[in-house]
């Protein structure tokens, strides 16, 4: 999938980590982009494994890509800001009280 949003569009062949995208791209869907290297960067979150229909068989994703936000964030310079977008927001199955889409009761 990496190949289509980021290796075959030439803008972003610039991209300073093309190799850690697709790396992380690959195990669960998330990915890094250093859209001002130090100063603001953007983490794509795939939300779709932490859906309450999918979590069971998705676990050890939801586990990795949770274990690499708190590394982005952590291992982030005083003046770095990020943006963040995801699939699904935490409330997008919640109509009416019928189902959410969250396991609250496990993170």
């Amino acid at each position: 999938m990496d190949e289509v949003w980021f290796t075959d569009h030439t803008g972003n062949q610039k991209l300073d980590n093309l190799d850690e995208i697709s790396e992380s791209i690959g195990e669960g869907g998330y990915y890094r982009v250093n859209l001002i290297p130090g100063k603001l960067t953007l983490l794509s979150i795939d939300s779709l494994p932490f859906n309450s229909d999918n979590y069971q068989k998705s676990e050890d994703v939801c586990d990795a890509m949770l274990n690499w936000l708190e590394a982005q964030l952590s291992g982030a310079g005083p003046d770095e800001k990020f943006l963040t977008m995801m699939h699904i927001y935490e409330t997008a199955g919640y109509w009416e009280e019928v189902y959410t889409n969250w396991k609250e009761d496990i993170y």
